[in-house]
């Protein structure tokens, strides 16, 4: 990811960091993950940020932030609190989450997938360098 530490304007900072973060390995790398598919979605301009703690195998398998029951959940409380709709929300507020590649059933009660937070290589910049790029001068 080091071309998406460079400055520069908001679209296309965001833009090479989301690319390099669907490009990222990291995880699969590091024997964590067999396939990396991270999961999130956003532009320039959507100044709601919304951090999920990481996709389930709903968002796994539609690479779609918040698509599982949760997510319903989620979009209703959201219509209660003004917006129009899912596709309201989808066009208003940037969805990520801290560790952005669905990490695998628990399989202990610690940590996801047993490991402690902090552990999964790719929630370390991730997203924060997305978001901090594609809202610089604010």
């Amino acid at each position: 990811m080091a071309d998406a530490d460079q400055p520069g304007s908001g679209e296309t900072t965001l833009q090479s960091v989301q690319e390099a973060q669907r490009r990222c390995t990291r995880c699969v790398d590091a024997g964590y993950l067999a396939t990396s598919n991270p999961v999130f979605s956003g532009h320039v301009g959507q100044r709601i940020l919304l951090v999920g703690q990481a996709p389930g195998p709903v968002e796994n398998d539609s690479t779609r932030p918040f698509a599982g029951r949760a997510g319903r959940q989620l979009m209703r409380w959201f219509e209660r609190g003004g917006f129009a709709g899912e596709a309201d929300v989808r066009r208003r507020v940037y969805m990520t989450s801290m560790t952005t590649c669905f990490p695998g059933a628990p399989s202990t009660a610690v940590g996801t997938a047993g490991l402690a937070p902090g552990r999964w290589p790719s929630a370390r910049g991730g997203w924060t360098r997305s978001w901090a790029s594609s809202h610089r001068g604010w």
